[in-house]
């Protein structure tokens, strides 16, 4: 009886210990004995094994024999049970360390977020030795200072300029252009030029008027895709064969594993979510139709309206609606979803993106421009010409400065990382839980296509989607495509800004 009352004084003594350190978050049981989570290592490391459970620790020290050892363990693990299953994020299973992935592979809540810094401490695989190291080790500010320049020389040089091949080439450049059907061109699925001004460039370069130019925006991205094939040559003589010389554009094989680490039961909560989100995007559109009608009844009793500003004003509002739900939905149901303490994703500030961003950017440019030539060819000329609603509010009745402000609110600030969430963060690691990492790429492109409602543009958006969805898998950095994707969509709404003056 005294060995029984010995034994249940030191249970207690172990609960009360338990209950400390598993609040304190620093110890946890593992079948390997009591482990601790090191934060420079950013793992579960051993601190004792299970046969010296007790060396060296005043509350552990009568713990001699095997069945002591064992009701120290017990305890300890009963402790780590039931803080699991009363963590609020509902994400981990019971017994499991906290946010442990689908991989078992244990990792600290705080590294997940955004504002942690993931600078490289040596020389990329990428980087020449003598590539200075300030180049990929810069700070987010002095980033986002030359993304910006690069940017906005594309705007107001690239993209207004055009070469002209020589005129040994000319005729058949002319049988090429003229072969497309006489369409009206577009330069992104959301702004359509004026169809005049697009006819008589075509009937100029019909009578030899006017030679056909190739824009310098598609060089510029031609120029960066021989760069990149230049450093992977270089990568190359660094590493040995180790180091592909072309990467795979359907199979990408990032070096630091995919950019997501789901939790257990994951997969039986995306269908719901999923059905969801239809859900919100749908009663979004009816919320969008009530404000047109409060607003139509603001006009009755003087508010000044125009017809293009009310018409930013109920897109704004029903966007802001679908993103406000979504997140709510996603946050909620799947929760934690969000950094830091979800893992869905993965997004860098304090990273090297400077090269990504701009990479991106201008191979995004060349692979538009190809293929929405292509485009031009397989889709009816009726429905390359259907004016959408974005591309109202790029081009607003009596040029309404004040309508376009309203109006890129959506495309050039929430929508793009919404989206990026939603689609990159979100749709990509959920539809790689049913089909391998190479389809779900081009699945997740084309949903992201078929969301934007432009039968024209979806071939050429279907192509930005893989671009983008191929960088963030590569990059592991959804910041990479939020910033690409803010400064795709306002590229367009300054060009129609600066054609207006």
């Amino acid at each position: 009886m005294a060995g029984d009352r010995l034994m249940r004084l030191e249970w207690r003594a172990a609960f009360v210990a338990g209950v400390g350190l598993r609040a304190s978050g620093r110890f946890i049981h593992s079948g390997r004995g009591i482990c601790r989570r090191t934060e420079r290592a950013n793992a579960w490391t051993p601190l004792r094994p299970l046969q010296r459970v007790g060396a060296g620790r005043p509350w552990l020290a009568p713990a001699r024999t095997v069945r002591r050892q064992h009701a120290c363990v017990w305890a300890c693990t009963r402790i780590s049970d039931a803080g699991d299953a009363f963590d609020e994020d509902g994400a981990t299973s019971k017994g499991a360390p906290p946010n442990v992935s689908s991989a078992d592979s244990p990792t600290d809540t705080a590294d997940n977020s955004v504002w942690t810094p993931d600078y490289a401490r040596e020389t990329p695989d990428w980087a020449p030795r003598w590539l200075p190291r300030f180049l990929y080790t810069a700070p987010a500010w002095s980033q986002a200072v030359v993304v910006m320049a690069f940017y906005v020389f594309h705007l107001l040089v690239l993209s207004r300029h055009a070469w002209a091949p020589p005129p040994a080439v000319q005729p058949l450049l002319r049988r090429i252009v003229l072969a497309v059907p006489h369409t009206v061109s577009h330069a992104d699925p959301l702004d359509k030029p004026n169809a005049k001004a697009a006819s008589e460039a075509l009937r100029a370069i019909a009578s030899g008027q006017e030679p056909v130019t190739i824009g310098y925006d598609s060089i510029a991205g031609a120029v960066v895709l021989l760069v990149v094939l230049l450093f992977r040559v270089l990568a190359r003589r660094k590493n040995g064969a180790a180091y592909p010389l072309l990467p795979s554009l359907l199979r990408p094989a990032p070096r630091r594993g995919v950019p997501w680490e789901l939790p257990r039961g994951t997969k039986a909560k995306i269908g719901l979510t999923t059905i969801m989100l239809l859900g919100a995007y749908l009663l979004s559109g009816y919320g969008a139709v009530l404000c047109e009608q409060l607003m139509f009844f603001l006009t009755i009793l003087g508010v000044p309206l125009t017809v293009p500003t009310l018409r930013a004003y109920k897109v704004l509002l029903g966007h802001l609606m679908w993103v406000f739900m979504g997140v709510k939905i996603l946050g909620t149901q799947l929760r934690p979803f969000f950094p830091p303490r979800g893992r869905w994703m993965r997004a860098r500030v304090h990273s090297n993106w400077c090269w990504w961003a701009i990479g991106v950017y201008f191979v995004s440019g060349l692979l538009f421009n190809i293929v929405d030539f292509v485009n031009q060819f397989l889709v009816p000329q009726a429905i390359l010409n259907e004016e959408s609603v974005v591309s109202k509010l790029i081009h607003p009745e009596n040029q309404d400065v004040v309508a376009m402000a309203v109006g890129s609110i959506g495309p050039c600030i929430t929508a793009p990382f919404f989206e990026e969430i939603l689609y990159r963060g979100y749709l990509l690691p959920a539809l790689s839980c049913f089909m391998p990492l190479w389809l779900a790429i081009p699945v997740s492109s084309v949903l992201f296509a078929a969301h934007h409602l432009n039968l024209g543009g979806m071939l050429p958006l279907s192509v930005l989607g893989w671009a983008w969805a191929y960088t963030y898998v590569s990059s592991g950095n959804l910041f990479v495509c939020a910033f690409t994707h803010g400064l795709w969509n306002s590229r367009v709404f300054l060009s129609s800004l600066l054609g207006m003056e």
